[in-house]
């Protein structure tokens, strides 16, 4: 573990690049073979989701893995030096951020802005404030300009429960969350089960008479609540206490890298439940174990 954190900009790069690669070329191959660009871009989130076999993957966690490695490159960033290798690096966070343009979640993009925030008020550097002020003004440029992405963002100035506005993924997630709330207060301290709570809040949704959460059978989207329905205030105070415990021990050994990745999934948990699909637990895991290792390498002393 110490020869692998003591090359740590190396991996990290490797999983830009491989990222990228993951994005860019389905994208071309669908592109030259199937589809006009029009449709690549109305149609690429959904190709990714059902057309491409077992690598097939939601774009919600497509949006995260983009998002990751974007705070992993300015990361490697800091410690590059060839004119040539930040140009190149710079050059595939763009195609990252058009990527998560054209997948449009909310979430990730919003985990994102505030977590690279955080980051550049972490470095203490007032040359790269400017242009991170003119990189983000950019992000806002192009959010606005693209209609997919404007449209997903236009959802929340009116939220309300289906039936009372559209089918929007906004308003889904809130209906979701009331069914939710009310399932927790019947059985807040030890929640449903692992193997129940899904039945459960799956026949909430009957009683309801809501045909688009009966017919999508959804998970809480949010992971807070799941653990609360899951395991109620026991478990989520216990994962909770984790997450706590590691960002005190992340803050004292400086562990920059951890804390931003642990504040990015704990934004992205509030709209995704991250731990109970392959696609998000897997990574979450890997980079918690990982990032969180550091730490047994660092001298006491250096501690602050």
């Amino acid at each position: 573990m110490k020869y692998l954190h003591s090359r740590l900009e190396k991996f990290l790069g490797v999983y830009l690049v491989t990222v990228v690669l993951f994005n860019v070329i389905p994208f071309l191959w669908f592109y030259i073979t199937h589809y006009s660009f029009s449709d690549m871009l109305i149609h690429f989130p959904t190709v990714m989701r059902v057309d491409v076999g077992k690598y097939g993957i939601h774009p919600i966690y497509l949006s995260m893995h983009c998002s990751v490695a974007i705070l992993f490159s300015m990361f490697i960033l800091r410690s590059l030096k060839s004119k040539w290798k930040i140009v190149g690096v710079l050059l595939l966070d763009a195609i990252l951020i058009l990527f998560l343009l054209l997948y449009a979640k909310k979430g990730p993009i919003l985990a994102l802005m505030i977590v690279s925030t955080l980051f550049i008020l972490f470095q203490r550097k007032r040359a790269i404030v400017r242009p991170y002020i003119f990189a983000i003004l950019g992000l806002v440029v192009l959010m606005i300009a693209i209609p997919r992405t404007r449209n997903k963002f236009l959802e929340l100035q009116k939220i309300e429960v289906i039936g009372e506005g559209g089918p929007t993924s906004t308003n889904i997630r809130y209906t979701i969350y009331g069914v939710a709330k009310e399932l927790i207060y019947e059985s807040p301290i030890l929640g449903y089960g692992i193997g129940d709570y899904r039945d459960v809040l799956n026949k909430k949704y009957e009683t309801t008479g809501n045909s688009v959460l009966k017919e999508g059978r959804y998970n809480t989207h949010n992971q807070f609540l799941s653990l609360l329905t899951i395991g109620g205030v026991i478990l989520l105070l216990a994962f909770l206490c984790t997450l706590a415990i590691n960002l005190v021990f992340a803050t004292r050994f400086n562990n920059e890298l951890f804390i931003l990745v642990l504040l990015f999934y704990g934004i992205v948990m509030l709209t995704t439940n991250i731990l109970e699909r392959e696609a998000g637990v897997i990574y979450f895991a890997l980079f918690f174990n990982f990032l969180s290792a550091k730490t047994l390498f660092v001298n006491p002393s250096d501690a602050s």
